[in-house]
């Protein structure tokens, strides 16, 4: 313990006291049991006394009862036995019970600064090992306690401004010099936040020790007379009232309960992941067949997470979420809980989705699909190169739907080495698109694509027009109606069975796509046992080393090639595809719905199970400057 002495002021005004409390609260600031030592933990003791004359009666040598003086003359005089011994005040409000080793830890947060002059210790919960929030007013609401083994997580001590709850250590500097007190306050709560609003205009501190600690029931906050104490404190220092609201907001409240919730003993609390499928439209594309993947594996996987998808009513009707996931809560329009952890399997297009996701749990999770709308520009958010710039930097975790994608995103947003990364394939099993491969086929071609022009529909399907102009071609997101022999299928809109038919039926699949982060058309249409003509790329050289099952697989790089290929395919021609399955050893299967999965929660869990491996401290750091600068520009 620090050698400077230390006087306590004991506030016992609280009617809600007993005797037997009184009793327990000033045997716990004098030897006993284990804590007995040659002298006392403090040299006298100031009590505040309401109606408890008993005291007063028996003269207890050790203390001084004060029960007739203002809450102000009675800190005066507290402060001014304790400045002519050079002594630090300690002072307790209601049912706290010091311990020598908590009063060792304020003195050393003291020690850390000569300008720090209040330190608050914890709030340990009696008869239980568990510590109370800083402020129950804020924070996860659902989180109430913290255990003890948060503490190793956070700092040894946090800088604050003028709060204070349940015990406060004032330095010996403010002791001396900061007394008389203005003989307003109503309370003792009252006349010790005075005195911290005036230390504080000279540069003095508040700090909090997050290795000390008081028993208590709860935190002691100010009753309907010290919130009239602190209404005239605001009146007097203008600034209090805006330090209340930084309280309020401050991130310190949200960090303390998320690491409760990742280290509860209850599963309901620890482990709940949030899914947000918030950009999910009511339509069928490769990001909802993705994404509806995940589900589906997530719950063949029978995990013990709760998971919450956060989803548009309208879209998950359309998906059958309700019908098909009804174990998976539904959240609309905001959660109204906080999760240990959240996955966006939808990559963000704005720094304020990504800052919406941090507000929601301890780690972020992101699956990348692609890059191609930052390549492109059109149609892209604005700023979204910060945004994934940010998410390099800050997220826990980045997903990558294939090697090709992780390597395309690292080139342009450096990752920082604090980030998981996983290379997460999507499905590639034959079984999860097909349950049998089709044995006859039409005449037509069938080309897949949408509107978007890296797609490459529109030149593909003109290309084949005037090669094969009575060759009948089906496409997939094509809506020209000048050439006869192309029926246009609109994109999205139609139903999944009716695209599957498309694949199970055609003689041949071209798939043209200049810029692709998996490429499901690939593997759909060879799970229907089909020839697919793909664009060679790295990426359709990943996807052949890593599928295995029915269908054939060529490749080709010009238009010309394109032409030749398909002219083989339609005359018999024969030609040998693609090696398939490369990446895979003999009796392994390619993976499944189930596989992704399962490896999207191992990252996860391996994450969550290091909670001091959060990433949440950086993402704060941005959005604090973010908000900074916007208020700055605003104002």
């Amino acid at each position: 313990m620090s050698d400077v002495p230390v006087h306590v002021l004991v506030d016992l005004a609280s009617q809600s006291l007993n005797d037997a409390s009184v009793d327990r609260i000033l045997a716990s600031i004098t030897p006993r049991g284990d804590d007995a030592v040659d002298e006392p933990i403090c040299d006298r003791v100031r009590v505040v006394i309401a109606g408890r004359t008993k005291l007063a009666e028996d003269g207890d040598p050790r203390f001084s009862i004060v029960s007739n003086e203002t809450p102000s003359e009675v800190a005066r005089r507290a402060l001014d036995e304790a400045a002519r011994r050079g002594a630090r005040l300690l002072v307790l409000f209601g049912a706290a019970l010091p311990s020598r080793r908590g009063l060792a830890e304020l003195g050393r947060a003291l020690d850390r600064d000569p300008y720090f002059a209040f330190a608050l210790p914890r709030v340990s919960l009696v008869e239980a090992e568990l510590l109370a929030k800083l402020d129950d007013r804020y924070g996860d609401p659902e989180i109430a306690s913290i255990p003890e083994s948060v503490m190793d997580s956070l700092p040894e001590s946090m800088l604050v401004d003028d709060v204070l709850f349940s015990a406060v250590l004032i330095d010996a500097p403010v002791v001396r010099d900061f007394e008389p007190l203005d003989p307003g306050p109503g309370t003792l709560w009252g006349a010790i936040r005075e005195l911290m609003a005036r230390a504080r205009r000279v540069g003095f501190r508040t700090v909090v020790s997050n290795r000390a600690s008081v028993w208590a029931p709860c935190v002691t906050q100010p009753d309907a007379h010290a919130r009239a104490d602190l209404a005239r404190i605001e009146e007097r220092y203008p600034e209090v009232a805006e330090l209340e609201r930084d309280w309020a907001r401050a991130g310190f409240h949200e960090y303390e309960s998320l690491l409760a919730r990742s280290q509860s003993a209850s599963l309901d609390v620890h482990r709940t992941l949030l899914i947000d499928l918030t950009d999910l439209g009511a339509m069928f594309n490769g990001t909802s067949e993705a994404v509806t993947g995940l589900l589906w594996g997530l719950k063949a996987l029978k995990t013990d997470w709760r998971i919450s998808l956060w989803v548009a009513p309208h879209v998950a009707a359309f998906h059958g979420i309700e019908r098909y996931f009804p174990e998976m809560e539904r959240v609309w329009p905001e959660p109204r809980s906080r999760f240990t952890a959240v996955f966006r399997p939808i990559q963000p297009w704005s720094l304020q989705q990504i800052e919406r996701l941090h507000r929601l749990g301890l780690f972020v999770f992101v699956m990348m699909f692609d890059t191609i709308l930052a390549e492109g520009r059109v149609g892209a958010p604005p700023a979204l190169d910060a945004a994934w710039r940010t998410l390099a930097r800050v997220a826990d975790g980045l997903f990558y739907i294939s090697r090709f994608t992780r390597d395309r995103f690292r080139t342009r947003y450096p990752v920082d080495p604090s980030v998981s990364e996983s290379v997460t394939l999507l499905s590639a099993h034959p079984g999860d698109y097909c349950a049998s491969p089709a044995e006859g086929s039409d005449e037509y071609i069938f080309v897949v694509g949408n509107r978007l022009v890296h797609k490459w529909l529109e030149p593909t399907i003109r290309d084949l027009s005037e090669a094969f102009p009575y060759q009948p071609l089906k496409a997939l997101g094509f809506e020209s109606r000048d050439l006869p022999q192309v029926s246009g299928i609109p994109s999205g809109e139609t139903g999944q069975d009716a695209v599957d038919r498309l694949y199970r039926e055609a003689r041949l699949i071209v798939y043209p796509s200049q810029y692709e982060g998996f490429g499901i058309p690939v593997i759909r249409g060879l799970a229907n046992g089909r020839t697919v003509v793909a664009r060679r790329t790295d990426l359709l050289e990943e996807l052949a080393a890593n599928y295995r099952g029915p269908g054939t697989l060529h490749a080709y790089e010009t238009r010309a090639e394109l032409v030749e290929r398909v002219a083989e395919v339609l005359h018999g021609v024969p030609r040998e595809g693609m090696v398939l399955g490369a990446d895979l050893a003999p009796d392994v299967s390619p993976a499944s719905q189930v596989d992704v999965a399962r490896q999207v929660l191992a990252m996860i869990e391996d994450r969550v199970g290091k909670a001091h491996a959060s990433n949440w401290h950086r993402r704060q750091e941005v959005f604090e400057f973010a908000a900074s600068y916007l208020a700055c520009a605003d104002g």
